[in-house]
């Protein structure tokens, strides 16, 4: 797997964690944070205030929803598909190997 992607993953994976931690420790700055969220999207402060209360209930979704709006997170992608990257490479390295017999080909 490449580094980068690596990276990206587990970056991606500590800061959903320490969201989590956040939301267990600090619920009621979370939910001030959602409700600003909320309200910068368009919605009137009583109607966001009501809405991050209520997203702070559903404990299941509400790590979700905070790794989304807050962080740009999509918990669903932390598991990148291990053969991607080496797919990509190689199909990267098969073009280039590809275009260079083609052009000694064609030169000669």
């Amino acid at each position: 797997m490449a580094l980068c992607s690596k990276f990206t993953r587990n970056y991606t994976r500590t800061r959903s964690e320490l969201k989590a931690e956040e939301i267990e420790h600090v619920p009621q700055e979370e939910q001030e944070e959602l409700a600003l969220i909320y309200r910068s999207k368009g919605l009137p402060e009583e109607r966001a205030r009501e809405l991050a209360a209520h997203m702070m209930g559903d404990k299941a979704h509400i790590l979700d929803t905070l790794s989304r709006e807050e962080l740009g997170i999509d918990p669903k992608e932390l598991g990148v598909r291990p053969g991607w990257p080496p797919f990509t490479s190689f199909s990267f390295f098969f073009r280039w190997c590809y275009c260079s017999i083609i052009s000694l080909y064609f030169l000669t």
